[in-house]
């Protein structure tokens, strides 16, 4: 536990240059919500950013229905050339890519 709480991730999150879904439950005692979801998105240079109120830490397995859902959705859009983004610029979907 030490080493992931002491771990610095700045520059490997810096180096990644693709889009990036951010997943985050608001009621994370783990890794609390607002110590590193924010900012950890803002050092990706496509980070999107996901937050599910009030969902804990084991978000992906009690909810991964919902979880798997938005992946989903975020692969077929985002992850995609062009990133889910129209002709005007204006995004095609939820996700802000």
């Amino acid at each position: 536990m030490k080493a992931f709480s002491e771990t610095d991730f700045t520059d490997d999150l810096k180096k990644i240059q693709v889009p990036t879904l951010v997943l985050y439950g608001t009621d994370d005692q783990v890794v609390p919500f607002a110590h590193s979801a924010p900012l950890s998105t803002k050092l990706l240079s496509k980070g999107v950013l996901k937050a599910y109120e009030g969902y804990s830490h084991g978000m992906a397995v009690v909810h991964a229905d919902v979880i798997n859902r938005d992946q989903l959705e975020f692969l077929r859009n985002c992850a995609s050339p062009g990133w889910g983004v129209g002709s005007t610029g204006a995004a095609l979907h939820p996700f802000d890519c």
